[in-house]
């Protein structure tokens, strides 16, 4: 029993230790993007007004391009916010497992995505998504054509996709 409980306190620890490297890692990125950026400041003494704005596409731009999977960076109103894929999606890693299910799997990761971008899903989200699921890119964009072909999916206006 104490080798059990020894072997799973490590494991935790390691856990613990991966996590708080991670943090730190997506700490430095933010960081690093928020520094590099050029933020606007105004003030005026007299009236005792001081307001700064920062370039948040910019940023997450910056963070993005630095920023590997599962992880991503979303803006929700004046927040620059750093998300799991697979919570944020509520994706299941197995999606695209079966290949039979591929257009199917890959049609509701449009209709999810879609669901939260007034624009429709972007599609290089879609096939990044998929392509982290585990889907080749290659596939993807021709399960993306297919769909397109079939009517299923369709851009109301260029690299943004919508279900049918």
């Amino acid at each position: 029993m104490a080798e059990q409980f020894e072997e799973v306190h490590e494991q935790l620890t390691e856990v613990d230790e991966t996590l708080d490297s991670m943090a730190d890692e997506i700490n430095e990125i933010v960081n690093d993007a928020i520094e590099r950026s050029a933020a606007n400041v105004s003030y005026d003494l007299d009236e005792g007004l001081f307001s700064a704005s920062l370039p948040v596409e910019e940023i997450t731009g910056r963070i993005s391009k630095r920023l590997d999977p599962p992880f991503f960076v979303s803006v929700d109103g004046s927040e620059i916010v750093i998300k799991d894929i697979r919570e944020e999606y509520d994706i299941d890693d197995s999606m695209f497992d079966d290949q039979r299910e591929r257009i199917q799997n890959l049609k509701g990761l449009i209709s999810k995505l879609e669901s939260q971008h007034d624009e429709g899903a972007p599609e290089d989200k879609v096939l990044y998504l998929a392509e982290y699921l585990g889907m080749s890119m290659d596939d993807a964009k021709d399960e993306l054509l297919q769909l397109k072909q079939k009517g299923e999916v369709y851009e109301p206006r260029t690299d943004r996709l919508r279900t049918t």
